[in-house]
């Protein structure tokens, strides 16, 4: 991987990291990790498009995605590392086409999925562009938009927004947000839109981490010291997964930690067998055992033995 690609692939980890802080990814659309070797385009091809299945140990929902690239002018793209590069002009654009496996970008549907699960409420992508890691004080705005189109068995809905590439990277697009009919709890494909309305040559676009997210899921463990600490929830969390938590944050050997929920001591079992929701808080107890102190012998000497003797 060249330098450059190495430092956006850091910075856009640093950015995910800081954005999904109170979000929790329920389902990836694109890992980005089914690669596509760097193909350009002239405008006497456009437009153009290509079919990827997804290959083994990578994620695309419905298994394909079909890119679709038009442009007056020449532009290309490639897919490695979980990110999609494009070099876009102005009055170009690029779809990504999620809609099973057909083979080409004439719409299709997969069986109906429900993005609602799990409490997903939003898309989540990063969008960046070489102005924004390298060019940052040369351009104040670099304009163009995307559009997402959800298509579900009742019908179809949008969502517009107009882009500054220089700004702020990270969309999360709510599903209230999006105007149509359509049903986000049995949707049939997805489509994601992205066009350049500028003329400047800054160089290329960075697509990743395109995923479904909801709000994450927490506990808060309250130590009876003052601290307070903020883990992961499941229902399916288990009490001895929750003390190995703490012993990796803390340090401190099973045998120190004892968990406490409105009074009932936590012994074994899950967090739903003992009714704890997301977002309580359990009482964390460090117990300190006193080593016992080591026995000493006494010598007693009997003086009435000693006088006799």
């Amino acid at each position: 991987i060249c330098p450059l690609v190495m430092k956006v692939l850091f910075i856009i980890g640093f950015l995910f990291a800081l954005t999904v802080a109170e979000w929790e990814v329920k389902l990836v659309i694109d890992d980005f990790k089914t690669a596509v070797e760097p193909l350009f385009v002239s405008s006497q091809d456009s437009p153009v498009e290509l079919s990827v299945s997804s290959s083994e140990g990578s994620e695309i929902i419905g298994s394909e995605r079909n890119v679709y690239l038009e442009s007056s002018d020449s532009i290309g793209f490639s897919i490695a590392d979980g990110m999609m590069m494009m070099e876009l002009k102005e009055s170009s654009g690029v779809i990504l086409q999620y809609d099973g496996i057909d083979g080409s970008n004439y719409l299709s549907r997969f069986n109906a999925i429900d993005l609602r699960a799990n409490g997903a409420q939003a898309f989540l992508f990063l969008l960046t562009s070489d102005a924004y890691y390298n060019y940052p004080r040369t351009y104040d705005e670099l304009l163009g938009s995307f559009d997402l189109y959800v298509y579900s068995l009742s019908g179809r809905c949008r969502y517009h927004q107009s882009v500054n590439f220089v700004s702020e990277p990270t969309y999360i697009t709510d599903f209230d947000s999006f105007y149509g009919d359509c049903d986000f709890s049995a949707v049939t494909a997805i489509e994601l839109e992205i066009a350049i309305n500028t003329s400047a040559e800054f160089g290329g676009l960075y697509l990743t981490s395109f995923a479904t997210v909801g709000t994450a899921e927490t506990l808060t463990i309250k130590s009876t010291r003052g601290g307070v600490k903020v883990l992961p929830y499941s229902a399916t969390t288990t009490v001895a997964e929750l003390i190995e938590m703490i012993m990796a944050d803390t340090g401190l050997t099973r045998r120190e930690i004892q968990l406490d929920y409105k009074g009932k001591k936590l012994v074994d079992g899950t967090m739903e067998d003992y009714r704890i929701k997301q977002g309580s808080t359990l009482r964390f107890t460090r117990h300190i055992y006193l080593k016992s102190p080591k026995a000493t012998t006494a010598t007693v000497t009997n003086r009435n033995n000693e006088n006799n003797s």
